[in-house]
């Protein structure tokens, strides 16, 4: 069993490159990137679109592979561990939320918050739901829990998708244009939502966006530009 140290980076990527084939030619998308993120740290990740920002955190994420590289997540080097272990690791360890917030429809808010905790197979549903509640409740929606995504409004969605995302109570939060398709309004009220959370529940966060307001408010920003790390700075948040 690995020995974890709490002192230690969560995330460590070393020597990172990734390359594709297209059209019979090598497309190279990231190049030598190396960044270490401390738990309970917030990081933001910036840059024009092709900069290599999402795939970077799809690597940190475990979705994908460097072609070159280390990748360690919790003291793991997750470029060494065989795809069940990987996704082991990823279930314990990461949740997810996207620019889409790519929630059933035909479940309601509570039911799609509690769905990572019915697919790990946790047979308590009464303590899922608890939690689930509890989760609706901190994003605001605790009076929409019976409500069904196409009666709620796009912020809305994305809060029960930020719920969804810590339903196993994930290390590592990682958010992809998280507020992409948000009013300025419901982008604000996302963006303190992050940080509260953050706070709350010193839960580490890596967020991709171009949203340079969410940029500023978080204390580390990470500039990407063809595929490398242009620049690795902090911010007075």
């Amino acid at each position: 069993m690995t020995t974890r140290d709490q002192d230690a980076p969560l995330v460590v990527i070393e020597g990172a490159s990734k390359t594709y084939e297209h059209e019979g030619k090598l497309l190279t998308v990231l190049e030598g990137v190396d960044i270490a993120i401390d738990r309970g740290e917030m990081v933001s990740i910036v840059g024009p679109s092709g900069a290599g920002k999402s795939t970077l955190l799809h690597l940190i994420g475990t979705l994908d592979m460097p072609t070159r590289g280390r990748v360690v997540i919790d003291g793991e080097e997750v470029t060494k561990l065989k795809a069940a272990r990987v996704a082991e690791l990823r279930n314990r360890t990461i949740g997810f939320v996207f620019q889409f917030h790519h929630l059933l429809p035909e479940f309601s808010a509570l039911e799609n918050v509690v769905m990572p905790g019915m697919i790990q197979g946790i047979a308590n549903r009464a303590a899922l739901e608890t939690r689930g509640r509890a989760l609706l409740d901190e994003v605001g929606l605790g009076h929409r829990v019976s409500h069904r995504p196409g009666e709620l409004s796009g912020g809305e969605q994305q809060r029960v998708a930020l719920a969804r995302a810590l339903m196993l109570q994930p290390q590592l939060l990682l958010a992809d244009e998280p507020t992409g398709n948000l009013d300025s309004a419901n982008s604000q009220q996302i963006h303190a939502l992050f940080h509260e959370l953050n706070q709350r529940h010193r839960t580490t966060m890596v967020i991709v966006t171009h949203n340079p307001e969410l940029a500023r408010s978080i204390k580390r920003v990470v500039s990407m530009r063809d595929g490398r790390i242009e620049s690795d700075s902090k911010n007075d948040g």
